[in-house]
């Protein structure tokens, strides 16, 4: 976890001290695109040649749908419930 901290400050003070030079940022964001890109690919790779995932993918995926149900419904419920408490006094 230090060395992502440590990367990300780096990376950042990088950023920081190169962008008067940089005119443009289209060539960093289709980097930081093909990067992105990239890692996903290599994790789905790492996920289909892990075969403890793969044997118990039915189980994962259920679970991965319940907490994703689950998240949804609990946003949607705490939006009424702020929007309930916020707009209470204005119809």
């Amino acid at each position: 976890m230090l060395a992502v901290i440590i990367l990300f400050t780096v990376g950042f003070l990088v950023g920081f001290l190169v962008k008067r030079w940089i005119k443009s940022t289209k060539p960093i964001e289709r980097l930081v695109t093909i990067a992105i890109w990239l890692l996903i690919f290599i994790l789905g790779a790492n996920v289909g040649f892990n075969t403890v995932v793969m044997s118990n993918l039915h189980t994962l995926g259920l679970w991965a749908l319940i907490i994703a149900a689950g998240s949804i419904a609990g946003s949607i419920a705490v939006v009424a419930i702020i929007q309930r408490y916020i707009y209470k006094g204005r119809d």
